[in-house]
C-alpha cells in the first residue's frame, strides 16, 4: 500500500541544494559535525558486523546521515529552542549521496511524519526497537558534537552498544580517553567523602567514580550533590556537562597544534595558487579576513569557558579557597558544554575539511582558486 505523504506544515522539511564539491568535502571531512551512518554501515558488514549489531534497529535508519547545523531561521530557532540542530539528511540515492536529498531536524515535530514517509518507520514506532530507535536519535539530538567519544559513551550510557565500527575512534583509545576523563573525578569524590588512601577507600573511589560517570545512583552520589547544593533532579544533567567540559578540557590540549596550524594557514597561505584576477584577489583577502575574524570569536570562546573551568577547580582544589566559583560553574556545566562543544567541533570541522584538501596537494601549502573557494564557503557557512 502506498503511504500517504505527511502533512508538512513549514519550510522545516527542505530540500539540500549544497553544491555537490561542498557536500563531498563535507561529508568525507570525519568531522564531530557529521555523522555518515550510510558509510559507517558498509564498514560494519565488511567487518563482518551482524544486524544485532547494527546502529539503529529499523534498517531503513542506517543509511542516513546526520549533521550538526546553525539554525539560521530565528522563528524555527526559536521553536526548536536551541541555535544548532541535528539535521537528518535522507539522500536521493543512497549510493551516491551528493546528488542531493531532503532533511529534516531530529527536534522537528513533524519528525515522526517525516520518517514515516521516507522509511516506513511507523511499522515499528510503537515497538520496543522502535522506542530505542528514538532514544539513539534523541541522543544524536541532545550532544553538542557528533564527535565519537562522545557518541558512543552517550549511546553505553543508555545500554546501547553498536559495532564499533561505527565509530571513528578504537575500544583501546576509548579506553584511554574514559580513563583520562573519569580520573578528574577523584578530587570531588575526596572533598564529599574525605580522602580514599587506604584500600577499601580506594575501591570506594572506584565504584563511586562509576557511578559518577553515569549519573544515575543518586543515593550513592548524595554526599557530591549535597556539597555541590544539586537537587537529583538536576544533578545527572550537571554531571553529564561537567565530563563533557573535562573531556573538552583533555581534547583542546591533544589538538591545539593543529588549531595553530589552521591559524597559521590562513594567516600566510590562504591564497589562490593559479593565476586569477585583481578583483577575486581582493574578494579572497576580504572573505580570509572575514573567516580568521570567525575562528578567532570560536576559539576565544572554548579558551573562555576551559579558563573559567580550570579557575574555578584550582580556586577550590588546588588553593583551598572558596568552593562557591567551582559550584557556580558546575550548575551552569549544562549550557557551556553545549556552547563548548558546538565552537570546538566547527572548528574542528573546518580543520579537517583543510586537512584533506591540503593532502591532495602536498607540494604546496596554496590551492588553487577553486578548490579555495569551496573550502572558504564551508567554513563560512560552519562557523556562521
Amino acid at each position: 500500500m502506498k503511504r500517504a505523504a505527511p502533512v508538512i506544515r513549514s519550510r522545516r522539511m527542505s530540500t539540500e541544494r549544497i553544491a555537490v564539491e561542498q557536500l563531498r568535502l563535507s561529508l568525507s571531512a570525519g568531522s564531530s559535525r557529521v555523522f555518515d551512518c550510510g558509510a559507517r554501515q558498509r564498514a560494519v558488514e565488511e567487518a563482518g558486523g551482524g544486524q544485532s549489531t547494527y546502529f539503529f534497529r529499523y534498517p531503513e535508519l542506517n543509511s542516513l546521515i546526520f549533521m550538526k547545523e546553525t539554525v539560521t531561521d530565528p522563528d524555527l530557532a526559536e521553536q526548536l529552542g536551541q541555535g544548532v540542530g541535528t539535521k537528518l539528511y535522507f539522500a536521493y540515492n543512497e549510493k551516491n549521496s551528493f546528488e542531493g536529498g531532503r532533511s529534516i531536524y531530529l527536534s522537528d515535530p513533524d519528525l515522526i511524519n517525516a520518517l514515516n514517509f521516507q522509511t516506513g518507520f511507523s511499522k515499528i514506532a510503537d515497538t520496543e526497537d522502535g522506542k530505542i530507535d528514538l532514544a539513539i536519535l534523541d541522543t544524536l539530538d541532545r550532544l553538542p558534537s557528533l564527535d565519537p567519544f562522545l557518541l558512543k559513551d552517550g549511546l553505553a550510557r543508555d545500554g546501547i552498544e553498536p559495532h564499533p565500527s561505527y565509530f571513528d575512534i578504537s575500544d583501546a583509545e576509548f579506553s584511554r580517553v574514559r580513563d583520562a576523563v573519569s580520573s578528574r573525578f577523584r578530587v570531588i569524590i575526596e572533598f564529599a567523602f574525605g580522602s580514599t588512601g587506604s584500600k577499601k577507600s580506594s575501591a570506594l573511589l572506584s565504584t563511586l567514580m562509576e557511578k559518577l560517570w553515569y549519573g544515575d545512583d543518586m543515593e550513592a552520589l548524595k554526599p557530591i550533590t549535597q556539597a555541590l547544593n544539586l537537587t537529583d533532579a538536576d544533578a545527572p544533567k550537571v554531571f553529564e556537562g561537567w565530563k563533557g567540559i573535562i573531556y573538552y578540557d583533555y581534547l583542546f590540549e591533544q589538538q591545539q597544534e593543529s588549531w595553530k596550524a589552521y591559524a597559521g594557514w590562513l594567516a600566510r597561505d590562504a591564497h589562490p595558487s593559479d593565476y586569477v584576477s585583481k578583483e577575486m584577489i581582493d574578494s579572497t583577502q576580504q572573505r580570509v579576513a572575514m573567516l580568521r575574524s570567525s575562528v578567532k570569536k570560536h576559539w576565544v570562546t572554548v579558551n573562555t569557558i576551559l579558563n573559567e573551568y580550570r579557575t574555578a577547580h584550582d580556586t577550590l582544589f588546588k588553593d583551598k579557597q572558596s568552593a562557591a566559583p567551582f559550584i557556580e560553574f558546575l550548575h551552569e556545566a549544562p549550557a557551556k558544554f553545549y556552547v563548548l562543544g558546538d565552537a570546538i567541533s566547527r572548528l574542528d570541522h573546518c580543520i579537517q575539511v583543510w586537512g584533506g584538501m591540503s593532502r591532495r596537494t602536498s607540494w604546496t601549502p596554496r590551492l588553487k582558486s577553486a578548490e579555495l573557494d569551496s573550502l572558504l564557503s564551508i567554513s563560512e557557512q560552519v562557523l556562521s
